[in-house]
């Protein structure tokens, strides 16, 4: 739909009481009035905005914009891994640093802007599970982590979900056992 059919869902959706909302994918930095969208559903009311992105274009749009959209509450990025070799391994592209990059300009740009990590929890990556928590940490730049289930798409998936999917008591469990911290379920994101 174009960005004024757009604006008049948020209009009606801001009317029925909602006072958030967040741009998702495919990539909506590939929209380019993205961040016009934004800046409209703040004047509409909207007071949580967010996007979720793979970040691979969000430094191309910060070296050519200079800033993000004052409205713009959330960043969430889509990273499996905080590992160059296994991202390119995942994503096909040799895009890690110039990611960080991204979001290191945009908590620069923003300071009070929250800046997401979303993970899909896998069985095979347990091991670095807690590695990729203290390395988002030591970015100074990932506010928060989102793990999410895998979950299971279509039949051809199954065997992979099956030897790969961990269940959020599992887990619960296993960072009790690893960390000092307490760890609850979510009944909105899950795992908290």
């Amino acid at each position: 739909i174009n960005t004024n059919e757009f604006l008049k869902i948020i209009k009606a959706l801001h009317s029925s009481g909602f006072d958030g909302m967040t741009l998702t994918g495919g990539e909506p930095f590939l929209n380019p009035d993205w961040n016009i969208i934004v800046d409209e559903s703040k004047k509409i009311g909207m007071t949580r905005i967010g996007v979720t992105t793979n970040g691979v274009l969000l430094n191309t749009y910060l070296k050519k914009n200079k800033h993000l959209p004052e409205g713009l509450t959330l960043l969430t990025i889509s990273l499996d891994t905080v590992d160059p070799n296994r991202f390119r391994a995942i994503t096909g592209q040799d895009k890690m640093k110039e990611i960080i990059m991204g979001l290191r300009a945009a908590k620069k740009d923003n300071p009070k802007l929250t800046i997401r990590a979303n993970k899909v929890v896998l069985r095979s990556d347990i091991k670095n599970l807690i590695d990729y928590i203290k390395i988002c940490e030591k970015t100074k730049i990932i506010d928060e982590i989102n793990l999410l289930n895998l979950i299971l798409k279509d039949k051809r998936s199954k065997n992979f979900f099956e030897g790969e999917f961990i269940s959020a008591p599992w887990l619960l469990d296993y960072f009790s056992r690893q960390t000092k911290f307490k760890f609850i379920i979510d009944n909105k994101y899950e795992f908290n």
